[in-house]
């Protein structure tokens, strides 16, 4: 059995920010990768997590960054 635990962790905007930017920076190089035809070296498994799925978890995370309240 396996037992999965979310920890919540207070980051302030700025944190966030740099999160965001980071994100968004390894999906651009990422991207480059892929457009180049190497995306099996990053993906050896491509039906198990692709390249689609990846862009989406970023920018889901990323839109929470961006929607989520900070305290000050």
């Amino acid at each position: 059995m396996t037992i999965h635990l979310l920890a919540r962790v207070a980051i302030n905007t700025i944190d966030a920010m740099e999160i965001t930017e980071v994100l968004e920076y390894a999906l651009e190089r990422l991207e480059i990768v892929v457009g180049h035809g190497f995306t099996m070296l990053v993906f050896e498994q491509p039906d198990v997590y692709g390249i689609d799925d990846l862009r989406a978890d970023v920018n889901r995370l990323i839109s929470n960054l961006n929607e989520a309240k900070f305290a000050s």
